[in-house]
């Protein structure tokens, strides 16, 4: 067995001692870390464990709904499916934009949920959530659960690239060669639409102290 994999061996081991008290004292927080951490190292295994709790309700008290999205997303594909769809669903639902992003992003894959898909993926976008934005827009661009619509990609690879995403700005760019100057203007407008829409959600107490530091 290779090194690595006696190490990760080693380390689930001593993850299951901690948590159970089997031969150590049982430390819940220490667990919890250490499940972290493995997760963080790549582990679906303790991302999964992770996701089951969080299923259970084991975090309900200590921990944001935020930082669990990835562990019961783990569980999609497996035989708690139908139990992380609701959790999901009902974070989703509360305006979690993690959530609404790793469900949307889930039911892509699933024959006929094309249309629940780009819903959230459309929720999360419209809340600023940039993954999502990139992942709209591709999904407008190729025609890939959503119909073929490029200016409703570009607009959306624009609002993107606005935060910074890499891939946006490049498919943006592959998309002006394909569309017209007129296609290219109403994309534009539906970007500023929603910068303009965003803009006048920020409370003006934050607007001042922005002012200000740019002064």
């Amino acid at each position: 067995m290779p090194l690595i994999a006696v190490w990760r061996e080693r380390h689930w081991h001593w993850r299951r001692m901690v948590e159970t008290g089997r031969g150590v004292q049982a430390d819940p927080a220490a667990s919890f870390a250490l499940y972290q951490l493995a997760v963080e190292q790549g582990s679906t295994l303790a991302a999964q464990l992770l996701g089951q709790r969080t299923l259970a309700g084991d975090f309900d008290a200590t921990l944001a709904p935020h930082d669990a999205v990835g562990w019961v997303a783990v569980l999609l594909d497996g035989d708690q499916s139908d139990a992380a769809q609701v959790w999901l669903t009902t974070q989703a639902d509360a305006g979690v934009r993690p959530a609404q992003a790793a469900l949307g992003q889930w039911l892509l894959t699933q024959e006929s949920r094309a249309t629940d898909a780009i819903r959230w993926l459309g929720r999360a976008a419209l809340a600023g959530h940039v993954p999502s934005q990139y992942r709209l827009g591709d999904a407008y661009s190729t025609g890939a659960g959503a119909p073929l619509d490029y200016v409703q990609a570009h607009a959306w690879m624009n609002i993107a690239a606005a935060s910074g995403h890499i891939k946006a700005s490049e498919t943006r760019s592959l998309l002006n060669d394909l569309m017209t100057p007129d296609d290219v203007a109403k994309a534009q407008t539906i970007a500023r639409t929603f910068f303009e829409r965003a803009d006048a959600q920020v409370p003006q107490t934050a607007q001042t102290v922005t002012q200000s530091d740019t002064k």
